[in-house]
């Protein structure tokens, strides 16, 4: 905590405390230090502050006294990158207007206490996602992904009261900013992402919003490849591990992100292409099939157009793997041919694709044998 808390915002607290207000970390930086003292590997530096117990005026005066320069926007003091928010409601009002129980904990930041007033510690205990109040947590959207989120970071359920709810008529709320900079957490920053997009399929927002997805739903695969099951499962799969291989290779934003989305799109064709020839489910040209939707869901979403480029191809070439032997000449028309994405993108995608089945082994020696091909032409 002491790496987060500089200087200055250390002394201001000491004077608000002084003065018998009280200075409180709210949601990610509070849930993190619970998570943490449950023995959780959490860390978060989104740090939020709420101070109770002290006016407007007193805080200014405080600010004054110091010396200390801030910025104020829509009634939010940011001193450092920090925002600070005077509250003038109690604090099991301002709890329940979280919405969230996991959001409604409060780190007391002068003596480490955590306060608790819906027994979240015990949902984090048992591992669940639950409102605080039915109609407050409806009223915002905001909600419903947040908790879809949480469950994907942390591995945990959400409560039945909250999947049962009927979300498809607060989606006209569900705006294509919003749309980006959520897929983009939820793909970037979940340990398990295939969590929190089941719960986006079982409460029907993904039929709702992305037809494109949810079309995976049901399609079949021949069990010779795919014994996991449908194109929906192996889906998820591949997400996961896609995830893993993020963190492998320590991938920055813009490859992470172009690798997810990849991973999520990447059998898209496969509604259309997906047949039944003598008995065995083929799905000959699904990679090609895959483009149109790709472009549709990228676009649905607000990705920017460099990345959603890359994904395209990606998607439409991620079954030249499937070929065990590569000429050199190959090799340099697929490093022109997939621009500005690079063999190593589809070298990645190609193992989480594998990863995604349960009878992994089929392509490993072609995509090793891609990727060392590539480094050999300097093309990787």
């Amino acid at each position: 905590m002491e790496d987060i808390i500089s200087r200055n915002l250390s002394k201001l607290i000491n004077q608000v405390v002084k003065k018998k207000g009280r200075v409180f970390a709210v949601k990610d930086f509070a849930l993190s230090e619970a998570l943490r003292r449950f023995g959780y590997d959490s860390f978060s530096d989104n740090l939020d502050i709420e101070i109770y117990d002290i006016s407007e005026e007193g805080f200014k005066d405080i600010l004054k006294s110091m010396g200390i320069a801030y910025e104020k926007e829509k009634g939010i003091y940011y001193l450092e990158g920090v925002g600070i928010s005077i509250v003038k409601i109690g604090m099991m009002d301002s709890a329940r207007n979280k919405g969230i129980i996991l959001d409604s904990l409060f780190l007391d930041l002068d003596t480490g206490e955590l306060k608790d007033y819906f027994e979240g510690l015990i949902d984090i205990q048992q591992g669940f996602i639950r409102y605080t109040d039915q109609a407050i947590f409806k009223s915002d959207i905001f909600n419903i992904f947040r908790s879809i989120q949480l469950a994907s970071q942390l591995g945990f359920r959400i409560d039945k009261d909250i999947t049962d709810l009927d979300v498809i008529s607060l989606l006209i709320d569900f705006k294509k900013d919003f749309r980006f900079s959520y897929w983009k957490d939820l793909l970037l920053n979940s340990s398990v992402p295939s969590i929190g997009i089941e719960y986006l399929r079982g409460m029907g927002i993904l039929k709702k919003a992305h037809t494109e997805i949810d079309d995976l739903v049901g399609v079949g695969q021949n069990p010779k490849w795919h014994q996991e099951g449908d194109a929906w499962t192996h889906t998820k799969m591949v997400i996961d591990a896609g995830a893993i291989i993020c963190r492998r290779h320590n991938l920055d934003e813009d490859d992470a992100l172009t690798l997810m989305l990849s991973c999520l799109c990447h059998d898209l064709g496969k509604p259309i292409a997906t047949k039944m020839v003598d008995g065995v489910i083929t799905t000959k040209g699904h990679d090609k099939e895959g483009k149109i939707p790709t472009k549709v869901f990228l676009s649905s979403i607000g990705v920017p157009k460099d990345i959603a480029k890359k994904v395209v191809i990606l998607v439409s070439e991620h079954m030249f793997t499937h070929n065990d032997k590569f000429t050199e000449k190959e090799v340099t028309d697929l490093s022109k041919r997939i621009f500005p994405a690079k063999v190593k993108d589809l070298v990645y995608l190609a193992e989480a694709d594998c990863m995604g089945m349960i009878n992994c082994q089929k392509d490993n020696n072609a995509r090793n044998n891609l990727f060392e091909m590539a480094k050999k032409l300097g093309l990787e």
